[in-house]
């Protein structure tokens, strides 16, 4: 699941669901419909494609209530009839839902053995048609009655024709927040859907319901009323614009040395690293850092493991946040546990921020977008300023997450002024070597132009080498549909070495300087098995340029800025590979931005 936006209005709100959907196109989705109440009746429209499609499908549209998604398919195909908004058998009821209803295979049977058919595959429809179901004059007691039957998680927005005027909605584990607006309130998964809309919001806890009229927004938990403090929006409103580039990742890539300068100037101030954020003794008294996520945001964590590790000599595991939820509780004391998300709505990592928080366990989130449920559940929150990033697979966004971690190991040893110098200086010059790199663009074209042919390509690395190979697969893999994988060079012998024959594709990393001969002798050993070898490398390292086939000689840079600035060919190399494929960049198939189930 992915997207929902709601209006109430004494006028056509249509037009501002298209717009809300609009601005959550960036989380990646398979098709999108829209549901108005007009004359009485539920008018649909539901596409298996873009919201520019369903726009033109719908054209003319009219309520003055409206609810619209976007969907990412988990329970049957993307096809028209598995889209949202469904409606219950009955034609009374609406819904769009995100989430994962884990009971829907018995609730669907009961359903189907009162005699309630079914049009799609989805669990969603589960719920529409039990609220159908348990409805007696009031949708309130429907939806409350209905939602306690349901294990799993949900954010469920519903219209329904005797209440012609009004939006119902109800969540458990995902994320749904109310906006006020001038003569409208709505509601939406994701604050950027409000933004050009809402004056203030509230997000909605679990358990509560909600309806939602132009005027007013009604809470209730148990069927009882309940009071909401709203909060100014912060988040300003964006206009997406590619500007003389021809996919936002492209552009999104070259606005990285603008990003890291915005980074700098919030953050070094007089020579010294600043998180006014963060109370000074923060990590006096620390014995362990764990940092938790998913995706590139555990990519930007395991380059900030080796990145912390130099710095505050401390230990720091990462671990991603869908395995940290269910493993055995650890004793968190003295530990300083730091959740990455860019969207700060990723169901895993709320859901293992939740648990360090029940355990009453010190915690920072870095995160990008303001606002974001993931701000609300942690001790401090560490925003990139990397801006909106509109394509699905993230560059700017996780490049000012290492930047971020980078910052805060140096902040954490201020007091050691020898280390402070060389790591700020080494800071600071993350910009200027950011745009020699983005130089690279036409040899990164030029090997695109290879790769696109390859079924398979490995990715080695030692220490930070090893974290930037596993973001620089992964955006391989995710854009191009190009099989990926990044190894620690180290382990090659260990078992995957068995997968190289000859003509493999080998991309190895070797910029760390203490392991760079290390590096060396693994690239030998693949090469002894018919790997076809290119490597990236400092440009005063002969060794590495001799025994590659080929080379992407990189500015030597600091250790603790190398992830930030080693991954900028590869994440080109993704670019035009995909380019050269065909593949749809900003919108890859199968992806969300914010991964809103489990």
């Amino acid at each position: 699941m992915c997207g929902i936006v709601g209006f109430a209005a004494n006028e056509n709100t249509a037009a501002e669901v298209f717009k809300g959907l609009l601005k959550l196109e960036y989380r990646g989705y398979d098709s999108a419909g829209i549901a108005v109440i007009n004359e009485g009746r539920i008018k649909c429209e539901k596409v298996a494609g873009r919201v520019s499609e369903l726009k033109d499908a719908a054209e003319g549209l009219f309520g003055k209530v409206s609810i619209g998604h976007t969907r990412w398919a988990t329970h049957g195909a993307a096809t028209r009839s598995n889209a949202h908004p469904h409606i219950s058998y009955d034609g009374r009821f609406a819904l769009v839902h995100n989430g994962i209803i884990e009971n829907s295979v018995e609730l669907k049977a009961e359903l189907t053995g009162l005699g309630i058919e079914f049009k799609s595959e989805t669990d969603s429809e589960v719920i529409v048609q039990l609220i159908a179901k348990n409805y007696f004059g009031d949708p309130i007691k429907a939806l409350d009655a209905a939602v306690k039957r349901l294990s799993g998680s949900f954010a469920i927005a519903l219209i329904c024709t005797d209440f012609p005027l009004s939006v119902f909605a109800a969540k458990k584990g995902s994320p749904l927040i109310a906006g006020r607006g001038r003569n409208r309130n709505m509601l939406a998964s994701d604050v950027s859907a409000l933004s050009p809309f809402a004056k203030s919001i509230c997000r909605l806890s679990d358990g509560e319901l909600l309806e939602i009229r132009k005027d007013t927004l009604n809470f209730f938990r148990d069927g009882k009323p309940v009071e909401k403090e709203f909060e100014e929006i912060k988040m300003k409103e964006y206009k997406a614009d590619k500007g003389e580039f021809e996919h936002f990742m492209i552009k999104e890539i070259f606005d990285q040395p603008e990003v890291a300068k915005s980074i700098i100037e919030k953050r070094i101030r007089n020579g010294e690293a600043v998180f006014s954020e963060l109370e000074p003794d923060i990590l006096t008294d620390i014995k362990q850092v764990s940092i938790v996520a998913c995706g590139s945001a555990y990519n930007a964590g395991m380059a900030g493991k080796y990145i912390l590790k130099e710095l505050l000599r401390l230990p720091v595991t990462v671990s991603l946040a869908s395995e940290y939820r269910y493993a055995a509780p650890l004793p968190l004391e003295g530990t300083i546990t730091v959740f990455i998300s860019q969207s700060g709505e990723t169901a895993d990592t709320l859901a293992a921020a939740e648990r360090v928080r029940a355990l009453r366990g010190r915690s920072i989130s870095i995160v990008n977008v303001r606002d974001s449920a993931l701000t609300k559940l942690t001790d401090y929150t560490l925003y990139t300023e990397a801006g909106p990033e509109v394509a699905v697979a993230t560059t700017k966004g996780y490049t000012a997450q290492v930047m971020t971690l980078c910052l805060l190991g140096v902040w954490a040893k201020q007091s050691e002024k020898s280390v402070l110098f060389e790591a700020v200086e080494a800071i600071k010059s993350i910009p200027e070597i950011m745009l020699r790199l983005l130089g690279t663009k036409d040899k990164a074209e030029e090997l695109a132009k290879k790769v696109k042919e390859e079924d398979s390509v490995y990715f080695i690395g030692r220490n930070i080498d090893y974290a930037v190979a596993l973001e620089a697969s992964l955006k391989l893999k995710e854009i191009s549909y190009i099989h990926s994988e990044a190894f620690a060079a180290g382990e090659l012998k260990h078992g995957s070495i068995a997968l190289i024959e000859e003509g493999t594709k080998v991309f190895a990393l070797n910029c760390y300087g203490p392991l760079t001969d290390k590096t060396v002798s693994a690239i030998r050993e693949v090469k002894a098995r018919g790997a076809c070898v290119t490597a990236a490398f400092c440009e005063n390292d002969g060794n590495t340029a001799a025994v590659c086939d080929e080379g992407i000689p990189l500015p030597i840079v600091h250790p603790i800025v190398g992830a930030v600035c080693e991954i900028i060919p590869f994440q080109l190399l993704a670019y035009f590979t995909a380019k050269h494929r065909g593949a749809d960049i900003d919108k890859p198939r199968n992806l969300a931005k914010s991964v809103t189930v489990e």
